[in-house]
């Protein structure tokens, strides 16, 4: 399953699910907590940095990536590329 954590208000996450078709839930990290945990802060902890967390069943982070890596490299990190 797949999520999007980010610290805007409900109603900006709905309308930018709802422009981009996202197929997806946004989930609201109103207090920074969780990008914190994930090291997705700018060193002042001022703003989230963009970054990919894949997290397998049993807890585990199995992929760790700032920025916007494509979907390729995501899904090859993960260990379910198309050569996988």
């Amino acid at each position: 399953m797949v999520f999007g954590v980010n610290p805007g208000s409900l109603k900006s996450h709905q309308r930018f699910s709802d422009k981009h078709e996202l197929p997806f839930p946004l989930l609201v990290d109103a207090g920074g907590e969780v990008s914190q945990a994930y090291g997705a802060r700018t060193l002042q902890k001022l703003a989230p940095l963009r970054t990919v967390v894949g997290i397998d069943k049993r807890g585990v982070v199995v992929y760790y990536q700032r920025g916007m890596p494509s979907t390729d490299e995501i899904l090859h990190g993960i260990g379910a590329g198309s050569d996988a």
